[in-house]
């Protein structure tokens, strides 16, 4: 299934009652700057859609969606690299060399 961006910007303004999981999530991003350069963790608001994970720009749920990854041909591995994060885990996607990152404050099980 294709989607243009109009369509995906769409489906990710939705109410939240239409999303199957939603939540704050730190990923880890690449920060270059002027005099700073390296990885730092964000944190950020994630909804999911099936196999869609949208991102947004702030934690707050009126932001704006700033990136969607299709969750098809990838697995998940915990994230044992770093030790200050807790609940750390990595999307590795077939065939490519990105990994997303990415971290969760704590675990609500129910």
């Amino acid at each position: 299934m294709r989607f243009n961006a109009r369509e995906l910007a769409l489906i990710a303004q939705k109410s939240p009652q239409c999303f199957d999981k939603q939540g704050i999530l730190g990923i880890k991003e690449k920060q270059e700057g002027l005099f700073r350069k390296g990885e730092v963790l964000v944190e950020r608001l994630f909804r999911l859609r099936g196999n869609l994970l949208f991102y947004f720009k702030t934690k707050d749920p009126a932001s704006e969606v700033i990136g969607v990854y299709v969750l098809e041909r990838c697995m998940v591995e915990l994230s044992m690299e770093d030790e200050d994060v807790n609940f750390g885990f990595i999307i590795i996607f077939e065939g490519e060399d990105k990994r997303l990152e990415l971290t969760a404050k704590y675990v609500n099980i129910n």
